[in-house]
């Protein structure tokens, strides 16, 4: 806002100071010509002055285009680089965890098969014991029979 108020300060004492030279020449008839000149040569230069100031404006606001284009780059460049560490983090992440749950497995199998051994082992103890009863009571018997 600051700037437009120094720009309408500026027009302002434009106009007062070609108010001023109009009153001049209405006194001074002979310096018409010259007055008129210097007008239209201030009106030429306001008019330099606009086309200045507009370039101006378009070269900072090509400035500016270029660098939110470069930022827009350089921040897509940023999330595909982010992009491609954490796909290679997560395979990372996903190979150990595989391994660790094949290894897990194998542990298990590994157990299973050691208990199948020993339920094995245990039920063929439990079948000689219970045949050793067997045998044990027939032979019991026997004894009683002939001690009888």
């Amino acid at each position: 806002m600051g700037g437009k108020g120094n720009r309408r300060t500026g027009k302002t004492n434009q106009k007062q100071e070609k108010a001023e030279k109009l009153s001049e020449t209405e006194k001074l008839p002979e310096t018409t010509s010259e007055s008129e000149d210097s007008e239209h040569e201030d009106d030429a230069a306001e008019k330099m002055d606009g086309q200045d100031h507009n370039e101006t404006l378009r070269v900072g606001l090509a400035t500016i285009s270029k660098d939110i284009k470069d930022l827009k780059q350089e921040i897509r460049h940023e999330l595909n680089t982010l992009k491609d560490e954490l796909k290679k983090e997560m395979k990372e992440e996903i190979t150990t965890l595989q391994q660790e749950i094949e290894r897990k497995l194998t542990d298990n199998i590994n157990e299973l098969q050691t208990q199948k051994a020993t339920m094995a082992e245990a039920q063929e103890r439990i079948a000689e014991l219970e045949e050793w009863k067997i045998d044990a009571g027939e032979v019991m018997m026997e004894m009683q029979e002939q001690t009888r």
